[in-house]
């Protein structure tokens, strides 16, 4: 089955609730993980990667990787969910339809989709999706989350 990411908005205080993941499913991201939403915000904010090394897209990668991480929730070993970071989260609010997909083709081809297939059309997916939730985040004064279950 592989990993189930379901996107979803909360108050922080809330997040326990949603053991079993957010109802209804109908946001389902797939396989869309924190690696992959840490090289979204690398582009959101530094506009590229360091190719030169493979282990690191930058500090802002990493960044936003252990912000994610540090704060996380875990309901289980198995099921978790990923604060999405407030900067983050109002970047992709703010990103404009003409940019979407230049910034869906560049992000869909990193290393993290590297064994998806549909890289690009799975970012334009992910990113429309992202995006909408991060609208609602920030107009309700909430946080946007990653729920993921393997």
């Amino acid at each position: 089955m592989g990993v189930l990411t379901v996107a979803f908005v909360a108050d922080p205080t809330e997040v326990p609730q949603f053991e079993g993941g957010p109802e209804p499913h109908n946001d389902e991201l797939k396989q869309l993980d924190p690696l992959q939403l840490a090289a979204l915000g690398q582009l959101l904010f530094d506009g590229s990667f360091d190719e030169s090394d493979p282990g690191s897209y930058g500090p802002t990668y990493d960044a936003l990787l252990g912000e994610m991480h540090d704060r996380m929730h875990s309901y289980s070993d198995e099921e978790w969910a990923f604060p999405v970071p407030e900067r983050l989260t109002v970047a992709l609010a703010e990103v404009q339809d003409d940019r979407v997909p230049e910034l869906a083709e560049t992000w869909g081809r990193t290393e993290e989709f590297e064994l998806d297939q549909k890289g690009p059309e799975r970012g334009r997916e992910y990113l429309h999706e992202l995006r909408a939730n991060a609208r609602v985040a920030t107009e309700s004064g909430k946080q946007l989350f990653l729920w993921m279950s393997l």
